[in-house]
Parts: C-alpha cells; sequence; structure tokens
C-alpha cells in the first residue's frame, strides 16, 4: 500500500487581542467577540447593533452614498417624498 504525502499545512485563522470590556460586554464568548473584531464591529455600539436589532441605530439617509442610477419602482410602491 503506497504512503500518502504526511507533509500538509493547516491554515489557522488569526488570533487577535480583543480587549476584555469588549468580549465580556458582549457575552464573554472568545469566537463570537474574535468574529465581530475581524468583521470590523471595533465598537461596543457597533456590536450590540450587530448582534441586537433592538439596539442597532441605522446609518441616516443624507449620509448613504449616491447611486449614479435611480431604482425603478414596481407597480405596487410609491415615491417617498
Amino acid at each position: 500500500m503506497p504512503m500518502r504525502n504526511l507533509n500538509r499545512s493547516w491554515n489557522l485563522p488569526e488570533i487577535i487581542d480583543i480587549p476584555g470590556n469588549f468580549q465580556s460586554a458582549i457575552g464573554g464568548s472568545t469566537v463570537v467577540s474574535q468574529t465581530l473584531y475581524k468583521r470590523g464591529l471595533t465598537t461596543l455600539a457597533a456590536a450590540r447593533g450587530y448582534l441586537n436589532p433592538d439596539n442597532y441605530s441605522p446609518t441616516p439617509a443624507d449620509q448613504l452614498i449616491k447611486l449614479p442610477y435611480e431604482f425603478k419602482l414596481h407597480s405596487n410602491q410609491t415615491r417617498i417624498s
């Protein structure tokens, strides 16, 4: 029986330092806090807004990117002025 090539390498995710208050404030889970931090949710307000919709604060419409085209409305939708 031929022997397989056992020289394999593992690609492990980078472990980053999370502030202790951040991790404890969102429930203490290392996996959750690492994931949120890696996705750019590095403030407690952003993390809480992501984890609980009641804490979400949407971006004001005047701060959104202006798109170079206008979306067409379906026949059952009305334009908001």
